[in-house]
């Protein structure tokens, strides 16, 4: 058993999940597939594993400054990561050629990502990876200066994941702790697809009492119900693309800066009309973070 799928059965299990298929991985032919069959709540889900750990060239790099008792940082954007949009889009075509088999369509009632970010920068993969799924951008109303997020501000990648009726991200609380004998510190999150075609269905599952490691689920359709959210819908990406096809393709860098400020314009404009208020964006923050190891702490990070 693979080191993710050895990880993803002792998550599983210790969140309340019930590994069918005798304890054991699904078998593989060859083209990749979904690694688990649980059950929860009488259900059986499908599930694929994915464990995204540090670069090995920067984890030696942090170790060696750390251990020279340096403080090390680490920085990245709070929004697209191409690696994790494909580890994502991988894992939806393993679920789909699982869901293939036809021994697995009248057993599967859903299906979801199981994402583990063991890496010590988890939190900010955690919100690179949350941020995409849904399309979320932060804005913030010049009138009450009251901050909400915007769900379908850009282009949600859940869209395109049409097998994942959630995913789970497990984020390890100590980077140290995948390696070691104690793999119940973590926390997750549970991002429900609001795209999804059963979405309705898993979100009576009460997948949130799961266990106490849970830590939130992400209901964008909830939060805009209770107006703590805004949203971008499919009749306001219309509107948008109606500008966007008006637009000259050939244009010099100037105009191309000038045009992208055209193409965000609509989005603010129509959002402003919506919601009665005056919408600004949030750019994309590069977040740092620093850590120091001494003595007494292993390990002290701060964002």
């Amino acid at each position: 058993m693979e080191k993710s799928s050895e990880l993803g059965k002792d998550i599983l299990e210790t969140l309340g999940f019930k590994i069918l298929n005798n304890g054991e991985e699904l078998a593989t032919g060859k083209t990749k597939s979904a690694d688990f069959l649980v059950n929860f709540k009488d259900k059986n889900l499908l599930v694929e594993v994915k464990l995204k750990e540090p670069d090995s060239n920067e984890h030696k790099h942090r170790e060696e400054k750390l251990s020279a008792g340096e403080i090390y940082e680490s920085n990245d954007y709070n929004h697209t990561n191409s690696a994790l949009t494909t580890i994502m889009r991988n894992a939806n075509r393993q679920i789909r050629a699982s869901l293939e088999n036809a021994s697995l369509q009248n057993t599967v009632d859903f299906s979801f990502l199981l994402f583990i970010n063991s890496s010590y920068d988890a939190s900010l993969r955690n919100e690179q990876i949350i941020n995409e799924l849904y399309g979320k951008v932060n804005l913030i109303s010049y009138d009450d200066k009251i901050e909400k997020p915007c769900y379908g501000f850009n282009h949600s990648l859940f869209k395109r994941l049409e097998k994942f009726d959630f995913v789970l991200l497990v984020n390890f609380l100590n980077y140290e702790n995948l390696n070691g004998k104690d793999r119940n510190t973590f926390n997750a999150i549970i991002c429900l697809n609001p795209y999804s075609d059963k979405y309705k269905l898993v979100e009576s599952l009460a997948i949130q009492s799961l266990n106490s490691n849970v830590v939130y689920t992400i209901n964008p359709m909830k939060e805009i119900e209770k107006e703590n959210a805004y949203q971008l819908d499919e009749n306001d990406w219309e509107k948008i693309n109606q500008r966007l096809e008006k637009l000259d393709l050939k244009y010099t860098e100037l105009e191309e800066i000038e045009n992208f400020f055209y193409y965000l314009s609509p989005r603010i404009q129509i959002l402003s009309r919506k919601y009665q208020k005056h919408l600004i964006p949030f750019p994309m923050n590069e977040l740092k973070q620093f850590t120091i190891r001494s003595e007494i702490l292993n390990e002290h990070e701060s964002e």
